[in-house]
C-alpha cells in the first residue's frame, strides 16, 4: 500500500489522469481536493460512465493509502456494485485480486466488507476466485470469507 497524500502522487501512482474528475472550483487543500476528485469519481461511477469504473478498479486494485481513504474505497466499491455488469474481464480481475489481497493482510481493512459484496454480486466464478487464492490470517478475514462461501454454495 503506497502513501498517497496529494493528486498528483494517486495520479502519479495509477499511471492516468483523473482530470475529468477534477472539481470546478480550486481547492488549496491536497487532502481536500483529493477527497473531491475520488468523490466525483465515485459519482460518475454511480452514473455508468464505462472510463470511471475502469478508472475506480485500477484505484481499487492499486489500494493506495490515502487520506478517509476507507470511506473513499468503500463508496467506490458501492458504486461499482451498482455497475457490475459494466466491469470487463480485466476489471474483474482487478477487484479479485485487490480483494484477495486485503483479505491475506494481518489486519482487515474495514472497506473489506464492501469489496466482498462486491465480490458476490460478480458472481461465483468471482467468489471462488477470491476463495482459491485469499489467505485469511484474522478473525474478520476468515468470516467474511465464509459469508462469501455460503452465498456460493
Amino acid at each position: 500500500m503506497s502513501d498517497v497524500n496529494s493528486l498528483e502522487d494517486l495520479e502519479a501512482l495509477l499511471g492516468i489522469s483523473l482530470r475529468a474528475y477534477y472539481p470546478d472550483t480550486s481547492i488549496d487543500h491536497p487532502a481536500i481536493l483529493l477527497g473531491r476528485v475520488t468523490d466525483s469519481l465515485a459519482d460518475a461511477v454511480a452514473d455508468g460512465i464505462s472510463r470511471a469504473v475502469e478508472d475506480a478498479c485500477l484505484l481499487l486494485s492499486h489500494d493506495p493509502k490515502l487520506s478517509f481513504g476507507k470511506r473513499t474505497k468503500a463508496r467506490l466499491a458501492r458504486a461499482l456494485k451498482k455497475q457490475s455488469g459494466k466491469l470487463n474481464g480485466v476489471d474483474r480481475s482487478r477487484i479479485v485480486k485487490g480483494t484477495s489481497k486485503l483479505l491475506s493482510l494481518e489486519f482487515c481493512p474495514t472497506e473489506t466488507v464492501e469489496y466482498c459484496r462486491l465480490i458476490r454480486h460478480l458472481g461465483p466464478d468471482a467468489v471462488n476466485a477470491v476463495v482459491a487464492s485469499a489467505t485469511p490470517i484474522s478473525d474478520k478475514a476468515r468470516h467474511l470469507l465464509k459469508g462469501m462461501q455460503t452465498v456460493v454454495e
